[in-house]
């Protein structure tokens, strides 16, 4: 293969394009997980930066072949269709440029999927950096916990007795327990898997901790879930699986015994919300997108379209001015599917339960030829519980939410499309960076 120099300038220019787009990918993907724990925006431009350069890579090299995946290839049409779908809502430039801004979040996950992360040694640095950045969260929330404060000094949120105590850490909002329990399994078996088994368990345990402080229900739930299920996966003894859930059993309950306030946020409080799902706040956002959904139940209303829609008089009582009734009319309905539903009809929700069940299709086939693939089975269950069908979920278009959602897609899939041959086969026109 000739030298760089020695091709002609056009051929040369684009090599080294492509090197130059590469390096960029490569470290914005190693800073994204950082720049999640400074805030959504920081994480939200890292985001963009990967996708744009992904998008420039596929123009240089005319290569587009990651829409031949077939979970990718569905979801792109799903973008498509929400394109098509918002020029025709009640706001047609707001449709327009939301489905145009959901794209970073699909070209993220294929970025990652079949470019940046199927080198090994990247695969490695990228657990590295989102074991560091877990570990960092965590001790500054317990530390925020404590003192009153995170690092930064910045103070948690005390809320009425309802929300009690919440911890943000130094992402500073509300939502530093959902963070730990999208990213903190697969870092957790990846330590597992290098053999450092101690560090592992002590990591997953001070995740697990601050995730439990910070009050965050279905985080805690989700967490709490992720790590049972991921135990049989390690091949331990009867006697030693029996010993971590006695541990973890009387940890949680101890501390919620100590601790009142935790206590009546994280059991009381989601015992009355599930005595009571059609009366609570989200049985009530739920009851009004399905009114929604029924009304405009192939195509839906478009993305972006949700408040103004619920807003409407033939979907009940709105009132901004109170707290819980304004909750009813959010930007979102909290449930994923239900979101496609009510934004993209039967038409997008298909479409997103396909496109998900064929990444975990893959997912599992690889899995099973690999059983030992640890970080792979990590990332595997934390899409799982994720995308469970029963459970609250923020909004598509939250960066904060939905960039740890693809990202977790693309580091899955890297595995994926790493051992297939044609990709391993495939010469690079890059020298290793």
């Amino acid at each position: 293969m000739p030298n760089a120099s020695d091709l002609p300038t056009p051929e040369r220019i684009a090599i080294e394009a492509e090197h130059g787009l590469k390096i960029i990918a490569k470290w914005a993907t190693l800073l994204l997980p950082i720049a999640f724990a400074a805030g959504s925006k920081p994480s939200d431009v890292v985001c963009s930066i990967i996708a744009i350069t992904f998008l420039a890579h596929c123009i240089t090299t005319r290569n587009f072949s990651w829409v031949h995946q077939d979970w990718l290839k569905i979801l792109a049409l799903l973008w498509v269709y929400t394109l098509v779908r918002g020029a025709f809502a009640e706001t047609p430039i707001q449709g327009i440029l939301e489905a145009l801004a959901w794209s970073r979040f699909l070209l993220l996950a294929a970025a990652l999927g079949t470019w940046i992360l199927i080198d090994a040694a990247w695969r490695h640095k990228f657990m590295l950096s989102v074991t560091a950045v877990s570990a960092f969260l965590a001790s500054d929330a317990i530390f925020q916990y404590i003192v009153g404060v995170d690092v930064f000094g910045i103070p948690y949120v005390s809320g009425d007795a309802e929300l009690g105590v919440r911890l943000t850490a130094s992402i500073g909002k509300v939502y530093v327990g959902a963070a730990l329990s999208w990213m903190f399994l697969p870092a957790a078996l990846g330590l597992y898997a290098l053999n450092y088994r101690i560090a592992s368990a002590a990591f997953a345990g001070l995740c697990l901790l601050a995730i439990l402080l910070t009050g965050e229900r279905m985080a805690t739930l989700a967490a709490l879930a992720a790590f049972a299920l991921a135990l049989p996966f390690l091949r331990l003894s009867r006697r030693t699986l029996t010993t971590i859930a006695l541990v973890t059993i009387v940890g949680v309950v101890s501390l919620l015994a100590l601790r009142p306030n935790l206590y009546e946020r994280q059991v009381r409080s989601m015992l009355a919300m599930a005595q009571n799902v059609g009366g609570n706040a989200y049985g009530i956002i739920w009851k009004r997108s399905l009114h929604i959904a029924s009304e405009h139940p192939i195509f839906g209303i478009g993305m972006g379209q949700f408040r103004t829609e619920c807003r409407k008089p033939m979907y009940g009582p709105y009132d901004a001015s109170d707290r819980n009734k304004s909750f009813y009319c959010d930007a979102h309905p909290h449930h994923i599917y239900l979101e496609w539903m009510v934004e993209g009809g039967l038409v997008a929700v298909s479409l997103f339960a396909l496109g998900v069940g064929a990444l975990f299709r893959r997912l599992l086939q690889h899995m099973l030829a690999s059983p030992r693939n640890l970080v792979l089975i990590g990332a595997s269950l934390t899409l799982a519980i994720r995308l469970f069908p029963f459970s609250t979920s923020p909004g598509l278009m939250r960066a904060w939410a939905a960039i740890p959602l693809w990202m977790m897609m693309g580091w899955a899939f890297s595995y994926v499309y790493a051992s297939e041959p044609k990709s391993a086969a495939k010469p690079s026109t890059t020298t290793p960076t």
